[in-house]
């Protein structure tokens, strides 16, 4: 009996011990991004790995979600500033161009019959197709066809009346050739009358064969594209 009761004893003694968890220093870092155009937004958050409540958790959470918040709209504002400015940068561009951009349209006698038989403005119509300034010539044998086919008896009287009338209306500067060579030729030797312009030729006709010749030549083409509207090519 003297034993067990010596054994007890040894075993009420003996106290429990408890196992201690190193303490370890380091930190877990939480990471929040989000990339955009323009940078990118980081928030790192350092939380201990100690014992940390319910409450302190939820806090950490909630001060993270109001950084995020608070990052996220300034990026926005930044990308429109940018944007703005970039839009205002086209703008001076584009109007830099068109201020320096000259065009010389150059009419042959057919396409003067246009506003007479289809009803269209050739003058407004071809300074919205090009930018910068127009300006309308013509060679002085144009006006002696059209005077032509005003005093005949072709079914053409009309509409030449109406392109000797619209030639003083919006002063056509004229261009004087003092060869004997056909309107036809006169536009396809261009730059020979004109040798110091550096600007863009438009040669406006409706003559096909006209077309074919002056494709090797360094001019655009107006013309005709339907019964409402001009073309440009």
């Amino acid at each position: 009996m003297k034993r067990a009761k010596s054994k007890v004893r040894t075993r009420s003694k003996k106290k429990k011990t408890k196992v201690s968890s190193p303490r370890t220093k380091s930190a877990v870092k939480a990471k929040i991004t989000r990339t955009s155009s323009s940078e990118s937004v980081r928030l790192n958050i350092a939380i201990p790995t100690k014992k940390i409540r319910r409450k302190k958790i939820s806090r950490s959470i909630k001060t993270i979600e109001s950084q995020i918040k608070k990052a996220l709209p300034k990026e926005k504002k930044e990308e429109k500033q940018d944007s703005g400015k970039s839009r205002k940068s086209d703008m001076i561009d584009l109007s830099a161009k068109t201020k320096s951009a000259r065009n010389i349209v150059i009419f042959d006698t057919n396409f003067l019959l246009i506003p007479e038989q289809f009803k269209i403005d050739i003058f407004n119509q071809a300074k919205m197709l090009l930018s910068g300034t127009v300006e309308f010539m013509i060679f002085d044998k144009t006006i002696y066809e059209l005077q032509k086919l005003s005093s005949g008896s072709a079914k053409h009287v009309v509409s030449a009346k109406v392109a000797l009338q619209l030639i003083n209306d919006h002063k056509i500067d004229i261009i004087t050739s003092h060869d004997d060579k056909y309107v036809d030729d006169l536009l396809v030797d261009i730059g020979q009358y004109l040798p110091d312009f550096d600007g863009t030729l438009i040669i406006a006709t409706q003559d096909k064969e006209l077309k074919d010749r002056l494709k090797s030549k360094v001019v655009r083409i107006m013309y005709m594209a339907s019964k409402q509207k001009l073309g440009l090519k």
